[in-house]
């Protein structure tokens, strides 16, 4: 937005509504806004008066999930961006089963009244079912958590970090949770990293290392714990794989 929009932009403002980033939002603060930039930059709780008051007298809205904090006091004066927080690979919204109205409505807000990206045409078809909106309220662009990385300066960070010049191919492995786990007990289901039944772990590794591949696997956020506790069942140690938390 401040490298390609028409309009001036001087005010910015982080609203946070969990504890954790009260905590830690000293530690964080260089990631929302680059420093050497003129704007004002202020960090607000969103349950305070100076947030309700920031909400109601802000143009721009941008969200990355669907429960939007004091949704009601939006308007059609706001102009909402839903950046979301992936590309979908499992059902969502209206194209979910077993959700409340609740949350449906929620969905059905956002999709009337927010503008959506996507990284495909694919995507972009997903993300219109899920959300029941216009396709021509979903634009085709990057995302900002995944063309960050591709920025030269900090590939070259990531490629000494793990030697990814050695490969001759990196895949990056960032599962959603496996919401199907969450009834029951995760560990009788937990076979592998994939949660195939004819996972072959032999073959598997010896693909990569044949075809000289790094697999860098990222668990979702949920599950990250429980992987870390176990990784005993699964060889994250071999050479073709690098796990990061």
């Amino acid at each position: 937005m401040l490298t390609h929009s028409e309009h001036k932009f001087n005010n910015f403002v982080f609203l946070y509504k969990n504890k954790w980033w009260k905590r830690n939002l000293k530690n964080y603060k260089h990631l929302f806004l680059d420093t050497n930039t003129d704007i004002k930059c202020e960090y607000k709780p969103v349950n305070s008066i100076s947030g309700l008051w920031s909400i109601l007298t802000s143009k721009n809205y941008v969200i990355n999930e669907r429960f939007l904090p004091h949704m009601n006091y939006l308007s059609n004066k706001h102009i909402v961006i839903n950046l979301w927080h992936g590309m979908t690979i499992k059902t969502i919204g209206y194209i979910e089963k077993h959700i409340s109205q609740t949350i449906k409505d929620n969905y059905k807000w956002l999709g009337e009244n927010s503008y959506l990206f996507a990284t495909s045409d694919i995507f972009k078809a997903l993300l219109s079912n899920s959300f029941m909106t216009e396709p021509n309220k979903i634009f085709i662009t990057g995302q900002p958590k995944t063309d960050c990385i591709l920025d030269n300066d900090k590939f070259n960070k990531v490629k000494k970090l793990f030697n990814l010049e050695k490969y001759n191919k990196v895949i990056l492995y960032t599962p959603t949770y496996k919401e199907f786990c969450r009834a029951e007990d995760i560990k009788p289901m937990f076979k592998n990293i994939f949660y195939c039944d004819d996972y072959n772990e032999n073959d598997f590794y010896s693909y990569l290392e044949k075809n000289n591949i790094l697999l860098i696997f990222k668990p979702h956020l949920f599950d990250e714990s429980f992987y870390e506790r176990t990784q005993g069942l699964v060889n994250f140690e071999h050479s073709n794989i690098k796990f990061i938390n």
